[in-house]
């Protein structure tokens, strides 16, 4: 198993290349190659972009004479990038006869990087004014005033004080 981890300013992508025991292969492999590429995958940060490939040796469909078809070679992304796999295709290649069942895959992936919109510019206050004792105690003031307020209204509106003390529509246990 291999993990190549390529680092970029916008994201960075992890490609995991695997080979799967066989299907002849004994059950305990099967599940020591499973546990182990989990294990890497887990240990893979979640902020980026993961890609699996490999051949993962599976028998697919079966008909009266015990016949199967080989899917063998795969890539896998993660759900959040589905859509930046854009084509995947198999080729044969010509003149290079082997004796295997394999052919070359090519993925084309397309990353699509999230662009956050700028929300309304942040307010920024200079507190270092309030270092000035005058300036601090109208400060304090105006807070308490605006609090004040702010109770005032909740005495106002019937029911307030009852839904203040409920959780999830249930009367909260005060112990």
């Amino acid at each position: 198993m291999l993990l190549a981890r390529l680092k970029s300013k916008q994201a960075n992508m992890s490609l995991v290349v695997c080979y799967a025991p066989t299907n002849t292969s004994p059950d305990e492999s099967k599940d020591a190659f499973f546990e182990q590429l989990q294990d890497v995958l887990s240990s893979i940060p979640d902020r980026d972009i993961k890609i699996v490939l490999g051949d993962f040796n599976a028998k697919v469909g079966s008909n009266n004479h015990g016949n199967y078809r080989n899917h063998i070679d795969h890539v896998m992304i993660g759900k959040q990038r589905c859509n930046s796999l854009r084509d995947v295709r198999t080729y044969t290649c010509r003149g290079a006869d082997v004796g295997s069942d394999h052919q070359m895959v090519v993925a084309t992936v397309q990353l699509k990087l999230e662009t956050r919109e700028r929300s309304e510019e942040l307010t920024s206050y200079d507190t270092k004014k309030l270092l000035d004792p005058q300036i601090k105690e109208e400060f304090q003031l105006e807070c308490r005033n605006r609090f004040i307020v702010l109770e005032t209204l909740n005495e106002e509106e019937p029911g307030v004080s009852e839904v203040e003390n409920m959780e999830c529509g249930y009367p909260m246990n005060r112990h």
